[in-house]
């Protein structure tokens, strides 16, 4: 039977991310199961996954499939967050309050388990979290209000 093992996702902002998108990891979940995987969720962004066989010895081509059963997951997960990424952008303390204003006209229309914006006013920051395609959308969008 393979071991557990843990499955550290690098970017700690996708992390917790994903920690949050309810629908979001239940679709981890639901394709971990298809490859006899179950998942303890850390309790913060800083702890890893940890994953669990769910493979039934007696069942069919039980050996083979233990042998890959680590391949496949890893394969299964990298899919899933090779597809978000998280950006930063820090801004002057002079257009901090319109560069808020452009973040709640960026995210208004957007679902939250696909791209979130978190504001760190301490440094006049911002961390774009989700889809690599809406985090790139939404990072040109702020940075062309920067410029402007």
């Amino acid at each position: 039977m393979p071991n557990d093992f843990d499955y550290d996702v690098k970017d700690q902002d996708v992390m917790a991310f994903i920690l949050k998108a309810s629908k979001l990891k239940q679709g981890i979940e639901l394709n971990l199961r298809g490859v006899s995987c179950h998942v303890t969720w850390p309790q913060d962004e800083t702890g890893p996954l940890i994953l669990h066989c769910t493979l039934q010895r007696n069942s069919k081509g039980f050996y083979k499939a233990s042998r890959e059963w680590e391949d496949n997951v890893r394969a299964k997960l990298e899919a899933f967050t090779s597809k978000l990424i998280s950006e930063r952008i820090t801004v002057v303390t002079e257009i901090w309050n319109q560069f808020k204003a452009k973040i709640g006209e960026v995210t208004q229309d957007k679902d939250p388990e696909r791209l979130t914006i978190i504001t760190k006013e301490s440094d006049s920051s911002c961390i774009i979290v989700g889809e690599e395609n809406l985090v790139s959308e939404s990072h040109k969008l702020l940075e062309d209000m920067i410029r402007t």
